[in-house]
């Protein structure tokens, strides 16, 4: 009996030790609650390939791309009619430019005028240009189909890209079936015989050629100046700063012919007048076509219209003393000449505009 109650008492002095030495919670343990607004996931309702598809696809930012598009990822085939009316409109532009440059390669023996230069040259520059330009949209368009490409040529107002296509691809029209078969040859002493050989209104026609001229023009230098291309560079030299520009000058270069030709048939009958259009029109007409393009190609930092207008001022010196035009100049001829020296003078203002944009931009006239 006494052997029991000394175990016992042993026992509850255990037992007080452990408890003096050690904390035993009285209470249960606390049991996990699921929270009441947790958000509950659910799967996309989307097939595998439309998730591939996707512009946010393999991004936490939908719109996130790179400024040279390297890994832009391809859109979903859904055109809409801005799409069917770009497609055409550069299909009418490559067929107009074709044809005008067939037309150009065909003509000589031009009289000298103001500002005319060896077309046939340049048309072929802005033709293997507007060809490259033509690839580089169908190829990233309906075969690449990519994405951040689309979004900038399809942008709010880049959409309306179709609008100076179709303006320029008239003129062309315009030019390839009259004047450059009708006035090729035109100067002082010839405007009597067109006037007289011709069977409809040469003022109506050269007041076309000036409307929608100005019309592409304007148009033009609005949507290069809405279209902000995040591609690779050879997109943005192509088509920006290869397409759009070179139709800036040439449209630019259109609109002062025009004028010319419209104030020309105005004043037929009168060499004088004529020969003062001659040299101070041919003036004017140089001087805004090398100020204007030098500006807009320092804003914009665009090479490419330099290069293109130095080209076509050097055919205009050229042609000023070509076998042609030179061999019967005389000193009664010199109302052609100070049109002559503003074109040398825009010559050296390119060439040296051209190495400074190369020496102080470099990586910036790569970008949109």
């Amino acid at each position: 009996m006494q052997e029991n109650e000394q175990i016992n008492s042993e026992e509850n002095d255990l037992q007080q030790n452990y408890q003096n030495n050690y904390f035993v919670p009285q209470n249960p343990p606390p049991q996990y609650n699921e929270p009441q607004m947790a958000p509950i996931y659910q799967p996309p309702n989307k097939t595998v390939e439309q998730m591939i598809q996707s512009p946010s696809y393999g991004s936490n930012n939908p719109n996130n791309t790179t400024n040279n598009g390297a890994n832009s990822p391809q859109r979903a085939v859904d055109y809409t009619p801005w799409d069917i009316l770009s497609f055409i409109s550069w299909i009418l532009f490559i067929s107009s430019k074709w044809d005008l440059y067939n037309k150009m390669s065909r003509l000589s023996g031009e009289s000298y005028r103001p500002i005319i230069y060896n077309a046939s040259f340049i048309q072929l520059v802005t033709l293997i240009i507007s060809l490259i330009g033509f690839l580089v949209y169908v190829k990233n368009i309906i075969y690449k189909k990519n994405s951040a490409f689309y979004n900038g040529l399809f942008g709010q107002n880049s959409k309306y890209h179709f609008i100076p296509l179709i303006f320029y691809s008239g003129i062309n029209m315009v030019l390839s079936i009259y004047v450059v078969g009708l006035m090729g040859g035109i100067n002082p002493t010839t405007v009597d015989k067109i006037y007289t050989n011709s069977k409809f209104d040469l003022k109506a026609l050269c007041a076309f050629y000036m409307i929608f001229s100005l019309l592409s023009l304007l148009s033009l230098m609005f949507i290069y100046y809405s279209t902000e291309l995040n591609c690779e560079w050879y997109i943005v030299m192509s088509i920006k700063k290869g397409v759009y520009s070179i139709l800036i000058v040439e449209s630019l270069y259109f609109f002062f012919d025009s004028i010319f030709y419209l104030r020309f048939v105005n004043i037929y009958g009168s060499l004088s007048n004529a020969q003062n259009l001659y040299n101070t029109g041919g003036v004017m007409f140089a001087l805004f076509q090398g100020v204007i393009i030098i500006g807009f190609s320092l804003y914009f930092k665009d090479i490419t219209m330099p290069i293109l207008n130095f080209l076509m001022f050097y055919g205009m010196v050229l042609n000023f003393y070509n076998k042609s035009s030179y061999a019967a100049y005389n000193d009664e001829d010199d109302y052609k000449k100070s049109a002559n020296i503003v074109e040398i003078i825009m010559i050296i203002l390119h060439f040296l505009l051209i190495v400074f944009m190369i020496a102080k931009y470099k990586e910036q006239l790569i970008q949109s």
